[in-house]
């Protein structure tokens, strides 16, 4: 049993590396806005004792996951000091982790009432990125123009589905709809698990008759050749590649052009890797920066959607 110095995070933990993780945190190596952020926002942002009696309310082991999301959170609640970027631009700080049922217990200066938190979030962020990314780099196919259309629209996953299922009907392959049908029936979050799965493999793995998402990700790459054909060229040697090029182009907006701005604007924001929680007061100007940094740095505006936080 582990026990903060502030009685937080009475959980049981069995693995030693956790609990190691728990006292080591500490600032790393990051420019100068960062540390502004931490001690002109982070500082200021809290976890309500109602979130350490949520979680301890729980009993039991933690997984790893479990642990990331909701245990260290609460402990570092009192460890503002926690911030590092990881080799791809990524932030990470005690809050940008925060599972969703804890969300609703953020708050300003130890303020007791809860503030009205929403969440500006890129839709399909992963996707967009790549799929401008593909067309800078100039690739001009139009699958690739119709991909990024669907990736401007708002529910790429959803679209892509019902689009491959289309063309497979209009071939007269009803089996293999039936097959992703029964699978998937379209079911947006398991449509987009696979697809995002799809960025981190080598070709072989996702062709593998051990990928269980291999009928999905053969229809992708038949009507989207030069997406997932870059996909496959980028991964041949690493199945990285594609990962760390989308996620230096995401902090390179999220983090290094939002951060600052949103500093000198006086807002009070908590980044996420693909989206910003800030007061609804706040949400379009954090939207608005959202946009601008993806045209500056990409030459295209995401959808960027704001919704509540439950």
């Amino acid at each position: 049993m582990f026990h903060s110095s502030r009685s937080i995070t009475r959980v049981k933990l069995s693995d030693p590396h956790l609990l190691r993780k728990l006292t080591s945190a500490k600032v790393g190596q990051v420019p100068d806005y960062l540390h502004r952020y931490r001690r002109e926002v982070l500082s200021r942002v809290s976890l309500s004792e109602e979130a350490e009696e949520s979680l301890l309310a729980r009993q039991g082991e933690y997984e790893t996951l479990e642990f990331y999301r909701e245990i260290y959170p609460v402990y570092n609640q009192r460890r503002r000091d926690y911030l590092k970027l990881d080799g791809e631009g990524r932030l990470y700080h005690p809050f940008n982790s925060l599972s969703n049922g804890l969300r609703r217990f953020l708050r300003v200066d130890n303020r007791p009432e809860q503030p009205d938190w929403v969440e500006v979030d890129v839709s399909a962020c992963y996707f967009f990125i790549f799929g401008a990314y593909l067309a800078l780099e100039g690739h001009k196919g139009q699958d690739l123009v119709r991909f990024n259309a669907m990736a401007n629209g708002g529910d790429l996953y959803t679209v892509l589905y019902d689009y491959c299922l289309g063309e497979l009907m209009k071939q007269g392959r009803v089996g293999e709809v039936e097959e992703l049908e029964e699978r998937y029936g379209g079911t947006k979050e398991l449509v987009k698990k696979a697809m995002l799965r799809s960025l981190n493999k080598r070709p072989k793995s996702n062709l593998s008759a051990s990928n269980q998402h291999r009928s999905l990700y053969r229809v992708a790459r038949e009507f989207f050749p030069t997406v997932f054909g870059e996909v496959e060229r980028l991964n041949r040697e690493d199945n990285a590649v594609v990962y760390r090029t989308i996620t230096r182009l995401e902090s390179s907006v999220m983090v290094e052009y939002l951060v600052p701005r949103a500093l000198d604007l006086g807002l009070v924001f908590i980044t996420r890797h693909d989206g910003v929680i800030c007061q609804l007061q706040d949400a379009e100007a954090i939207r608005q920066l959202i946009l601008q940094g993806f045209r500056e740095r990409l030459g295209r505006e995401p959808n960027v959607h704001i919704k509540p936080v439950r």
